[in-house]
């Protein structure tokens, strides 16, 4: 599995992590600034909305569709 950063930092063990910290990558001061400890919980949020989760974000996320958004994608990561 390739686990390099690509457009966005790797998800890999995304959990726990704190947002913007990702080793390696480049993330946006405001991603830095959110302080948040990623979870499942906040996962949904970002993915929902990224721009309102992170007001100021450089970053991009194209989206998911709603049925993905309802289904255990979580399981994948």
């Amino acid at each position: 599995m390739d686990r390099k950063h690509k457009t966005g930092p790797n998800l890999r063990g995304l959990f726990s992590h704190i947002t913007g910290q990702a080793a390696g990558f480049s993330c946006s001061d405001a991603n830095k600034n959110k302080g948040k400890t990623n979870s499942e919980n906040t996962l949904m949020d970002y993915l929902e909305n990224l721009k309102k989760y992170i007001p100021g974000t450089k970053n991009i996320f194209a989206g998911i569709s709603e049925f993905l958004l309802k289904e255990p994608v979580l399981l994948h990561t």
